[in-house]
């Protein structure tokens, strides 16, 4: 069994297609998906979605992109919903430097929004461009100690094994596929016990892959790189990559 473990499937994209996907995404063992929201506009859907579809877990979070849709509000409204729906992870959390004229308000918000996971002790998920050595600095300044999942992992060696020994998985996707990509070695550094699988669907797909919509069904051929990477077994990716992803969610 696989888990897709970033992946926005309540984005109006799959509307269309969400069930036939699904059952799709079964008959080929992808049979768990974590679908962060990225807003409080956002957050009954994700939890709608969650209730109409076992198979897919919820995070609640406010993602840094979207900084100016955010208020200081949602913070309080983040932690009740958070325990009034039973949400166990908190996400889409973090940092992006693309966005520097609201870097100020992603760092307040992604402070609070790790206190919050911190006092409910619940892992978190982080986006971080560009942001990696500012990310890292504010989870040892706040003691945090749930882990959680790194989107899109594209760092160093020394940048993964700080956030694995935070406690944090790092997620890998497409980034993986690029031809020029460093992320193989990192990988075999840094073992497959500290990695996921994501898709980021319905974004960033798998270059020259001629998808427009990203779908977690890439998450396949991800699973393909991982054998070569690492010399072992479909069967044997699948029995690792699935009790990695028991011990955040």
């Amino acid at each position: 069994m696989l888990t897709d473990s970033h992946c926005h499937l309540d984005f109006p994209c799959f509307d269309r297609m969400r069930n036939n996907l699904l059952d799709h995404c079964l008959k080929h063992d992808i049979t768990h998906f974590i679908n962060p929201s990225v807003a409080f506009s956002n957050w009954q859907r994700v939890i709608d979605l969650s209730l109409q579809y076992p198979s897919i877990t919820p995070a609640l979070g406010l993602h840094p992109c979207f900084v100016e849709q955010h208020q200081k509000e949602h913070l309080s409204a983040l932690r009740s919903w958070l325990l009034a729906h039973h949400i166990p992870l908190v996400g889409e959390i973090g940092l992006d430097k693309r966005y520097l004229e609201s870097f100020d308000q992603q760092v307040f918000f992604f402070n609070e929004q790790l206190a919050i996971a911190q006092d409910l002790q619940k892992p978190v998920i982080i986006h971080s461009v560009k942001a990696h050595n500012e990310v890292i600095a504010t989870l040892k300044h706040h003691h945090f100690t749930h882990g959680g999942i790194i989107h899109a992992f594209s760092g160093s060696f020394n940048i993964a094994k700080a956030y694995c020994d935070l406690g944090f998985k790092l997620g890998i996707g497409s980034i993986l596929h690029y031809p020029n990509s460093k992320l193989p070695n990192v990988l075999k550094r840094i073992g497959i016990e500290n990695i996921l699988l994501e898709t980021d669907s319905p974004d960033m797909p798998i270059p020259n892959s001629g998808n427009k919509i990203n779908t977690p069904l890439s998450l396949l051929q991800t699973r393909d790189l991982l054998v070569g990477i690492f010399n072992l077994s479909k069967d044997k990716i699948h029995r690792i990559l699935l009790q990695n992803a028991q011990q955040i969610i």
